[in-house]
């Protein structure tokens, strides 16, 4: 009973993660997609120069550091509650029993 509904709960996590990785990562394309749009204005307008084309490489990778957290999310968070949830399916579908000796001392907590 303990380990099912921690099996539930760790699975309930899991599709919260996933959740806030899909809006993350649509979050994340949108972002990149913009900055390297503007980036590119940037650099056009500047006709070449050398600070356009700091400018257009760092909004590049403001754009990329942006779909840091969604890759995070859907190449390693999942796993270790994954496995928490499978290890708790496992616990909860193990015979358990529970054998009380009758001549134990009374001091003995059961």
């Amino acid at each position: 009973m303990f380990f099912g509904h921690r099996s539930e709960t760790s699975r309930r996590r899991l599709r919260q993660l996933f959740r806030v990785g899909r809006t993350s990562l649509l979050i994340g394309l949108v972002f990149l997609a913009v900055t390297v749009a503007v980036g590119d204005l940037i650099a056009n307008a500047m006709g070449g120069q050398r600070l356009g084309e700091i400018l257009r490489e760092s909004l590049l990778i403001g754009g990329w550091v942006a779909m840091w957290r969604p890759l995070e999310i859907f190449l390693y968070d999942w796993w270790p509650i994954r496995a928490e949830a499978r290890l708790c399916d496992r616990l909860s579908a193990m015979p358990v029993r529970i054998a009380h000796r009758e001549n134990a001392k009374a001091d003995t907590s059961r």
